[in-house]
């Protein structure tokens, strides 16, 4: 008398994996089966359904457990079919959202992000920029600029959330815009004999391409177009003291 031995199966580990990624089974061990059957309530597509091996393509952002049920027939004389399952878990990719860029003088001091988002954990990174970063694992860290910053114009962060489960990390980039306070010189005093004009000399304006003279107690006409550091200020009659003639910029 022969005896047909009953179907040895290892199933394997369940598995975890990121979404979209392909996965083929490599654990899965059976003896003694005439024939076996994969079948799946996935919504991705499975193929090779009748080997150890079957390869299955999640569909389009899939994310959750998705089973696996592996059906395996006896060698005749035997007819009991067995049926075990394997497990794979899709996780969600991470997403990230460094917020739009920021615009910042040098007179608002430190800059904090308010408008990040992230599915996961998150990391800041500096990726141009010499001053401090603080905060670097939250949504909303705050950076304080360099002196050199200012002069470089700008300074650029990366958000990265973190990937995990086999998903990688996702990354998004802010741009920070520095504007520095503007340099105002409006030149030396000077002394002018009364009822004459007198015409600005050695004025200058540097991080500014905005600027006006004005006079806050002059009596007299100041003529001085926008953004011209020449202004010629004419006294009004038998006017004398002291005249201001102011240079601001923004």
């Amino acid at each position: 008398i022969t005896f047909a031995k009953n179907p040895v199966v290892n199933i394997g580990s369940d598995l975890t994996f990121c979404e979209n990624e392909a996965v083929t089974f490599s654990d899965v061990i059976y003896t003694n089966v005439d024939g076996i059957l994969w079948t799946t309530n996935g919504a991705g597509v499975l193929s090779n359904e009748n080997t150890a091996n079957p390869t299955y393509v999640p569909g389009t952002n899939e994310v959750g457990v998705v089973d696996f049920n592996l059906t395996v027939q006896a060698i005749s004389p035997c007819t009991q079919e067995q049926t075990f399952t394997k497990s794979v878990n899709f996780v969600a990719a991470p997403t990230v959202d460094a917020g739009p860029d920021i615009a910042s003088c040098e007179s608002d001091g430190n800059i904090t992000v308010t408008t990040a988002t992230a599915s996961t954990s998150v990391i800041w990174d500096v990726i141009s920029g010499g001053g401090v970063l603080s905060n670097n694992t939250s949504l909303s860290p705050t950076y304080s600029p360099s002196s050199q910053d200012y002069i470089n114009g700008e300074v650029r962060l990366e958000l990265r959330a973190l990937g995990t489960d086999g998903c990688v990390d996702a990354t998004d980039e802010l741009i920070i815009l520095l504007t520095p306070t503007p340099i105002v010189d409006a030149g030396a005093d000077a002394t002018i004999c009364q009822d004459d004009s007198y015409t600005t000399t050695g004025a200058a304006v540097a991080h500014a391409s905005n600027f006006i003279w004005t006079t806050p107690d002059g009596m007299g006409t100041l003529v001085a177009a926008p953004n011209d550091l020449t202004a010629v200020y004419t006294p009004a009659t038998n006017e004398s003291g002291t005249i201001r003639l102011e240079l601001s910029a923004e």
